[in-house]
């Protein structure tokens, strides 16, 4: 069209919107979804690298733990004195005590002020 062709316009009117900003909104949808695809892809890749490398420390945990316990078994140096399991028959007639006399539970305190 020749500019004498075009109708004219009054001063208040807009002048006709220009395609190229559609455009590069639309161009940059588009970029912005290859990206997204992109990423997308490479996150199973990542996911299994993660996978592998978890499963490789719960083994070396595994393993660290079995030789901790080996290790604390062969320490254990053998119990001295008496057996915590044993009940032992302690003499309490004539000492200093409260309570009934034929009570099915005595508690003897031992003690040394030195």
């Amino acid at each position: 069209m020749a500019a004498k062709d075009q109708p004219k316009r009054s001063p208040q009117q807009a002048p006709p919107p220009s395609a190229w900003p559609a455009w590069a909104a639309l161009a940059g949808v588009g970029l912005v979804l290859v990206v997204n695809l992109a990423a997308w892809s490479g996150k199973k890749k990542d996911q299994e690298a993660l996978e592998g490398r978890f499963a490789n420390l719960e083994a070396s945990v595994r393993t660290l733990t079995d030789k901790v316990d080996q290790a604390a078994k062969a320490a254990r140096p053998p119990r001295q004195g008496p057996d915590p399991d044993k009940v032992y028959d302690v003499k309490t007639n004539g000492a200093p005590s409260k309570g009934r006399l034929g009570a099915p539970i005595v508690i003897a305190e031992f003690s040394d002020f030195q």
